[in-house]
Order: structure tokens, then sequence, then C-alpha cells
């Protein structure tokens, strides 16, 4: 019995580190797509919106990516 309860112990001690609540990191690709785009938005101050069909962006921030996207030139979309 002794036995059960230290195994069990265990599981709730290493379990909680197992298993996070962050949301994972992108792909490497993907954070330097993202990374390119929002620097096109420094870059371009006057412009509000800005995309480059993949991950669209504004003054608050950029969208995620979708999985099978092939960016292409980045544009204003709104000024």
């Amino acid at each position: 019995m002794n036995l059960k309860w230290i195994a069990l112990s265990l599981f709730f001690m290493i379990a909680p580190g197992a298993v996070s609540a962050d949301e994972p990191a992108p792909p490497p690709q993907t954070q330097i797509e993202r990374d390119a785009v929002q620097a096109w938005g420094r870059a371009h101050a006057d412009c509000e919106e800005w995309s480059d069909s993949c991950v669209a962006c504004t003054k608050a921030g950029c969208s995620t990516a979708g999985i099978a996207c092939t960016p292409k030139e980045t544009i204003c979309r709104a000024k």
C-alpha cells in the first residue's frame, strides 16, 4: 500500500512539469516570416494594416500564419 502512495505522489510531482499551459513556440520558419512582416510595418510607419497574404498585421500585432501558406510580397492594406 505504501508503494502505491509513493508512486502516486511522484506522479503528481512530476506530471505538472511535463504539461505546459504556455502556447508552444511557432516553428522557426514561421517565426522568421512573422518577424519579417512585423519589420515591414515598422519601416512603413504610415501604414495602419499590412499583409503578405499569410500574416495580417496592424499596429497592435499580427495574426498567425496558416500551416500551408505561401507568403507573397508584403503590401499596405490600409493607411
